[in-house]
């Protein structure tokens, strides 16, 4: 709400609605979507919702914009969330885990769609610190280490974790790859168990607009000892905040 009044003609349609696709027409210049709603609570887009998206687009000659930002370069056990859904989006928005712990994000699309911003106008898309050389060389250095056997190894290692999480105060776990939301009673108790977690030495958060939500995405390079010792932490807390709570009340 900070942000408003937001420019005209936008609409924002409820996600996995496929009735709401009608919507977009040829009027649309584009469509943005995050196949996997990250602050929201790790929510995956419904195969079919995306797929009549994408065939939507096509029909009315819109863009399919997709965010990649957080579910890219392997967080999902895919390279990118689009392999998830056989997408083949007309832009890329990326960042985060691009810059291997640098600054640097990035706009990717086809060349045709690139040349249009050499001229439409000329310098129309540049940015004062875009290229930075040692953010590229970082992002580089990173990529060249997601190979498919890392990747092989995210879904692998989510499962493991998932398998290990089971708690009276847990209510629900959404996952993808190492992308992953353990859902708690309310907001007060999640927070609770995050404090603890940190005294224990894991660092964990919540969501913005999923405040009950629990956050894990480690690292994709995290052994399987470490995803226990993990477990366990997070088990102990959970057992002991429900105590506490117990005692209170």
């Amino acid at each position: 709400r900070a942000f408003r009044p937001l420019p005209p003609d936008n609409l924002i349609l409820p996600f996995n609605d496929i009735n709401s696709i009608g919507q977009i027409s040829h009027r649309t210049a584009a469509v943005l979507v995050e196949l996997i709603q990250g602050e929201a609570g790790i929510r995956p887009a419904d195969e079919a919702f995306i797929q009549e998206l994408a065939y939507r687009c096509r029909v009315v000659g819109a863009l399919l914009i997709v965010d990649e930002c957080q579910t890219g370069f392997g967080r999902t056990g895919k390279m990118f969330a689009a392999e998830h859904y056989d997408l083949k989006p007309d832009i890329m928005i990326l960042g985060k885990a691009l810059g291997g712990g640098m600054p640097l994000g990035a706009f990717a699309a086809g060349k045709d769609l690139m040349q249009k911003l050499t001229t439409q106008p000329v310098l129309g898309h540049i940015t004062t610190f875009g290229g930075h050389p040692v953010c590229c060389a970082a992002g580089l250095a990173s990529a060249s280490l997601i190979t498919t056997e890392l990747l092989q190894q995210v879904e692998e290692k989510g499962k493991f974790l998932e398998e290990k999480l089971h708690h009276t105060a847990i209510k629900e776990i959404r996952r993808r790859g190492l992308m992953m939301v353990v859902d708690l009673p309310d907001e007060p108790f999640n927070k609770a168990v995050i404090r603890r977690m940190i005294t224990k030495g894991v660092v964990t958060d919540w969501f913005l607009f999923h405040d009950n939500g629990l956050r894990i995405a480690p690292p994709l390079v995290i052994t399987v000892p470490e995803l226990e010792f993990a477990a366990r932490l997070l088990l102990e807390s959970l057992d002991e905040v429900q105590k506490e709570l117990h005692s209170v009340n």
